[in-house]
């Protein structure tokens, strides 16, 4: 579920996104966790590419947004811009997550939880 803050500082034609990597296991943050950002309509070009920091969050990214009175008029085109957002870290399984709105003129917090890859036995065993 996608968290929003209302921000007073972004345009009307843009929007912000924030990224919170955690494990699935332990809900831990994931550091360095590799974030691709592209537009749901073309999602093989990639718009931005972020790394998590040690609370496993990515930056607030600036990303287009329509324009607000898109939100306000009955019959207008949708009022958010969706994005595809594919992350990957070392020991976790990639995640791909498509629909991710962003809407003009606030915080979009998008939650991501990734599931460890099955490492097999330890040496141990």
């Amino acid at each position: 579920m996608i968290k929003l803050r209302k921000t007073a500082t972004i345009p009307t034609d843009q929007g912000q996104l924030q990224i919170n990597v955690t494990s699935a296991t332990n809900r831990f943050p994931i550091e360095n966790a590799t974030i691709s950002i592209s537009d749901s309509f073309e999602p093989d070009q990639t718009l931005e590419e972020v790394t998590t920091n040690s609370s496993g969050q990515s930056p607030q990214l600036t990303l287009a947004a329509p324009p607000l009175d898109y939100s306000l008029e009955a019959g207008s085109p949708r009022p958010y811009t969706e994005y595809t957002l594919r992350v990957t870290a070392p020991d976790f399984e990639p995640v791909l997550v498509t629909g991710t709105e962003v809407l003009p003129g606030v915080l979009a917090v998008q939650p991501i939880q990734m599931r460890p890859l099955d490492l097999g036995p330890s040496p141990s065993d």
